[in-house]
């Protein structure tokens, strides 16, 4: 039986994911005028464009848990 949360992490695809971070970090790269000069729409179709064009070219996408730091048990 396969697990339907199998690449799926919080209801998104890793492929998501990776739009999403694309997206994000857009408008925080070092080109002038760049985190103006795109609204959200625009940032996500040129992370969606992104991706597909790693896929193609044949890379592929996994997630790995995120560690944080401390034990986790609070103060």
């Amino acid at each position: 039986m396969t697990d339907p949360a199998h690449g799926r992490v919080a209801g998104w695809t890793v492929e998501e994911h990776l739009v999403f971070d694309v997206a994000f970090a857009l408008p925080r790269t070092p080109v002038k005028g760049l985190r103006r000069s795109l609204p959200d729409d625009e940032r996500r179709t040129i992370a969606k464009s992104v991706v597909e064009h790693l896929k193609i070219c044949g890379w592929h996408f996994q997630m790995r848990p995120i560690e944080g730091h401390g034990t986790g048990k609070g103060a």
